[in-house]
């Protein structure tokens, strides 16, 4: 509520104070909200408020909050820690984002949304392991993950793990299209030109 660019400063103020006193509380959502905030403040890296939102994220984490963890691997893999960065993916793989990531992860060698990270391409060769991606963007594509459909109908479209299959594809690109997540997605115009082949 705090992030409505209508609302005056003032209230977006008492609303950030009300989320951090349930945060200090032990409010789950509002620790889950606080820690993605804390640890992904773009420009305005502070130790202190990175190491509370670590501990939120952990703490939320431990409650069930298991959507936190695609946020905290994230952070990790834009540090270039990747092994925490799979760790934290692991722990959260009942999640489908997680599985959308790892999945990714596993089968190309980089994150969804950022191809940060170690640099040494023989190390992340070794992590590579396509049977088990494909089985993860698989599983969270069946449970209409917007992210895991794209890149399902990507490996069709460009042969990779499959043989090239643009029928199939299509239909992955296709399911995007109806998605709700579609519009204004970051993958929108390559979705409409795939369908528009």
């Amino acid at each position: 509520m705090w992030t409505n660019y209508d609302m005056d400063m003032s209230k977006r103020d008492s609303a950030f104070v009300a989320i951090c006193a349930l945060g200090d509380s032990g409010d789950t959502y509002s620790q889950e909200f606080l820690g993605c905030y804390y640890i992904g403040l773009k420009g305005k890296e502070n130790k202190h408020l990175i190491e509370k939102g670590i501990d939120f994220c952990r703490k939320s984490l431990s409650r069930g909050a298991y959507h936190v963890g695609s946020c905290m691997a994230d952070f990790y893999y834009k540090k270039g820690d990747i092994e925490m960065y799979i760790d934290i993916l692991n722990k959260t793989i009942d999640n489908d984002v997680s599985k959308t990531e790892l999945g990714c992860f596993l089968i190309f060698g980089m994150s969804l949304y950022s191809n940060i990270g170690n640099s040494d391409e023989v190390y992340y060769r070794n992590l590579i392991n396509t049977d088990r991606g494909v089985s993860l963007i698989k599983k969270a594509s069946e449970n209409n993950i917007f992210e895991a459909m794209y890149h399902m109908g990507l490996l069709y479209y460009n042969g990779i793990v499959f043989d090239k299959n643009l029928e199939l594809a299509k239909e992955y690109f296709l399911r995007c299209k109806n998605h709700e997540s579609f519009e204004g997605s970051y993958w929108q115009d390559d979705i409409e030109y795939y369908l528009e082949e």
